[in-house]
């Protein structure tokens, strides 16, 4: 019997430099990932049906074989750990322990929450929950099991996205998914590793308090959101790929630029060193939350007296003097337009005057 292809494949519409952990990841560890999606019109949640649909047509490809696997991945927010052979192995191995040909990765928190799903209320423990929501940023299956799933095509434009739509075909035959909720195949870290009862060996390996290492390790929400330290930005996707790809960190991700691309691939670029941009992102992002007092959640990383400000605080002396006599000046243009101008008088009305 011929040993089944396995195969990596994701979604984007843009090119967007978070694309990196995912591609870098996947061929360090000898994948070709193939991209469905480029130039389309698709945008988070609703228009994600479009994703949907580059699913279907791809795995109704008769080049495919029904026991071949396909694996799933979120484009901008996943890590790829093991080669093809490892993930084959623990995906035949977790197939036959849950009896199902198609599982996700598995989330602490249901969502979205909208008037037929995820209707239970959220536990007030929700970080010691399992994992036992499923998650649509990753999942692996049977070709045989995506093409009955994926049976008829769906509108490109759906509340809630896909992660609505494989929820409702969750609910509707709970025999088509599983959710890997001991993280053996797939996990979801969404806050430090720590937190999530991970840790990270010195060879950049996640590791689960049960000794699991996942080969998938998918990173939603405070998982990506960027974390601000020491003047600098980082998240725990890019921590834990640097620890497990430096090479390709270095090159993709050491690096912090403002650049403009004024006619496309081969026109002018305009760009800022990393010291630059950093003190304009700085300097924007303490403006944004401390003067107009965004509710960003980047904001809890930026004070007065932190690094997130040091460039603001030297200037704000300054800008107070230069409003200070922007405003003086406003009011003297104002009182002189209102005085009469002598010189304008006639002789006879200056001296009734």
């Amino acid at each position: 019997m011929a040993v089944p292809g396995v195969y990596l494949v994701t979604y984007t519409n843009e090119a967007v430099s978070s694309m990196g952990f995912l591609l870098a990841s996947a061929a360090a560890n000898g994948w070709a990932p193939v991209v469905l999606g480029f130039g389309e019109k698709a945008w988070w949640p609703e228009g994600l049906g479009r994703k949907i649909n580059a699913l279907r047509l791809y795995v109704l490809q008769p080049t495919l074989h029904p026991s071949d696997i396909v694996i799933f991945a979120d484009a901008y927010d996943v890590l790829i750990m093991n080669h093809e052979e490892e993930i084959r192995e623990s995906f035949e191995s977790l197939e036959k322990a849950l009896n199902r040909s198609l599982i996700f990765n598995g989330d602490r928190a249901c969502s979205p929450r909208m008037a037929d799903i995820c209707t239970d209320p959220e536990p007030p423990d929700i970080w010691q929950h399992p994992r036992t929501y499923l998650n649509s940023g990753a999942f692996v299956g049977r070709v045989s099991a995506l093409r009955r799933l994926l049976r008829d095509p769906v509108s490109d434009i759906m509340p809630g996205g896909d992660q609505a739509f494989y929820h409702r075909q969750s609910r509707d035959d709970p025999t088509a998914i599983a959710v890997d909720t001991d993280c053996v195949l797939l996990c979801t870290v969404a806050r430090d590793l720590a937190s999530e009862g991970l840790r990270q060996l010195p060879n950049g390996t996640l590791v689960l308090h049960s000794g699991a290492k996942p080969g998938l390790v998918h990173f939603p929400g405070g998982g990506h959101w960027p974390r601000w330290k020491g003047g600098l930005p980082n998240s725990v996707i890019q921590d834990a790929f640097k620890t497990r790809y430096p090479k390709q960190f270095e090159v993709l991700f050491d690096r912090v630029e403002i650049s403009v691309d004024l006619r496309g691939a081969h026109g002018h670029h305009g760009r800022l060193d990393q010291q630059r941009s950093l003190q304009i992102i700085r300097s924007g992002m303490c403006f944004l939350c401390k003067i107009l007092q965004s509710d960003n959640a980047e904001c809890r990383y930026v004070t007065w007296d932190n690094e997130m400000c040091q460039e603001l605080r030297l200037c704000l002396p300054l800008l107070i003097l230069l409003a200070g006599l922007l405003l003086w000046k406003r009011r003297c243009w104002s009182c002189w337009i209102l005085l009469p101008r002598r010189s304008a008088l006639k002789p006879s009305d200056r001296h009734s005057a």
